[in-house]
Formats: C-alpha cells, sequence, structure tokens
C-alpha cells in the first residue's frame, strides 16, 4: 500500500510540475513503525517516518535508531 500511494504522489508531481520536483520531495512514511519493522520503510520506499508510540520510552526509541548504524 505504502508504494502504492507515495507512487502516486510521484506520478501525479510528474504530470504536473516535472521529475525533478517529484525527486527532491521527502517522502515520509506516517503509520506505525517500530524497530521490527522500519527497515521495510526508510530507505527503500521513504525518505523517513515519524514515529509515534514506539518512541515512548527512550528504550523503544534506541532501537528504531539502532536499525540504521
Amino acid at each position: 500500500d505504502v508504494e502504492q500511494v507515495i507512487g502516486g504522489i510521484y506520478d501525479y508531481l510528474v504530470a504536473h510540475y516535472d521529475r525533478v520536483a517529484a525527486e527532491s520531495i521527502e517522502y515520509l512514511y506516517g503509520g506505525s513503525v517500530d524497530a521490527n519493522n522500519i527497515s521495510q520503510f526508510v530507505g527503500k520506499i521513504c525518505n523517513g517516518a515519524l514515529i509515534g508510540g514506539a518512541s515512548n520510552t527512550p528504550d523503544g526509541f534506541f532501537e528504531i535508531v539502532q536499525q540504521f548504524d
């Protein structure tokens, strides 16, 4: 689903602006991410993620950050 939505946004930007504009956008995933699934999105489909409940504890947030060392 995430790939389809971001692909649709990308295609829209190309059609209404240009490829340079579409490639200059930072695409963020805003669903539930945690240390177990964030690597499926960031760096592959998206440029980043909005981390919610998983950052409620320092340990939970640190586990996410460790995915990108």
